[in-house]
């Protein structure tokens, strides 16, 4: 009864974690879509801004949409980093469930194993008791029979040694 209750238990509790994981790998992507989207943006942002490069001001603007495109892909690494990691934990849950599987199937087989040897020992007493029925039905009425044979000739040679 307690191996249900702890198979039960860490079954859920894998499926809850899956669950949460699959979640978070599904926001993790969005974002970095958008993140990626935005980057673009800012990419041909940054191009129109150096064809007009002609002032002070716009070279400034410049050095901050490149500072703000360094942020970005650090944001992207992070969010690649955070995928992967997902992942990870995603294929360590999955292994964690074959494993759970794996040792079900070993219990059962122990069990079946444990079954198939009692069945191999109910069949042999049942071969012994056939033999002993055998032994009892075959071999007594011939020791009968013998005997039967013995005293009549016992009794031939008394009424031999009669006459």
């Amino acid at each position: 009864m307690s191996t249900t209750t702890t198979t039960t238990t860490t079954t859920s509790i894998t499926t809850t974690s899956t669950a949460s994981t699959t979640s978070t790998a599904t926001t993790a992507t969005i974002t970095y879509t958008t993140t990626t989207t935005i980057l673009l943006l800012l990419l041909l942002l940054l191009l129109l801004l150096l064809l007009l490069q002609q002032q002070l001001l716009l070279l400034y603007l410049t050095l901050l949409l490149l500072l703000l495109l360094l942020l970005l892909l650090l944001l992207l690494l992070l969010l690649l980093l955070l995928l992967l990691l997902l992942l990870l934990l995603l294929l360590l849950l999955l292994l964690l469930l074959l494993l759970l599987l794996l040792l079900l199937l070993l219990l059962l087989l122990l069990l079946l194993l444990l079954l198939l040897l009692l069945l191999l020992l109910l069949l042999l007493l049942l071969l012994l008791l056939l033999l002993l029925l055998l032994v009892v039905l075959l071999i007594f009425p011939l020791l009968l029979a013998l005997l039967l044979i013995l005293l009549l000739l016992l009794h031939l040679l008394l009424q031999l040694l009669v006459l």
